[in-house]
């Protein structure tokens, strides 16, 4: 998957969000929320993955899950790692 411009990602750190940390808007950007504290650089390479492939796959369809595991093999140890980590 190649890199995505610039343009497309966007940070912001006002707002919180209890269920996610991240999404992928109609534009297509993504908005990134800097308040999670992420302690492992594996959960915020899922979380950006995560995103990227919603570029390609806008729902949580058996192509996006593929897609995503295709990038990142081992996804599902850091969502379940993400999700501990944000209770």
């Amino acid at each position: 998957m190649s890199p995505p411009p610039s343009s497309l990602i966007s940070c912001h750190t006002i707002g919180k969000y209890k269920n996610f940390s991240s999404s992928v808007s109609i534009l297509p950007k993504i908005f990134f929320l800097l308040e999670i504290n992420i302690h492992h650089a594996s959960c915020i390479e899922y979380v950006i993955t995560h995103e990227l492939c919603h570029l390609i796959h806008r729902n949580h369809t058996k192509e996006f899950y593929a897609l995503l595991s295709k990038e990142m093999p081992h996804w599902e140890r850091w969502k379940e790692e993400l999700e501990r980590m944000m209770r």
